[in-house]
């Protein structure tokens, strides 16, 4: 079975949902976890620029204005 997935997260919601809590899901580029204050700046950073959703992953045609992920095919 296909499934189509998509791979983003909406950066204010992902901000309201750590209200008053650590960020503590974010990776640099290394795969190391970074700091609280690291992913908030990182955030708000993308917000400055207009982004609205940021990559979970590698992601061909992600599109951090208005539509996110395109959805990637996997087998299932």
């Amino acid at each position: 079975m296909k499934t189509k997935r998509h791979m983003a997260v909406n950066i204010q919601g992902l901000l309201n949902a750590y209200k008053g809590k650590k960020i503590d899901v974010m990776t640099d580029d290394d795969g190391n976890f970074v700091s609280d204050q690291k992913a908030r700046i990182h955030l708000h950073n993308l917000q400055i620029q207009g982004h609205k959703y940021m990559p979970c992953a590698k992601c061909e045609g992600f599109d951090p204005f208005e539509h996110g992920c395109p959805g990637h095919v996997i087998e299932e």
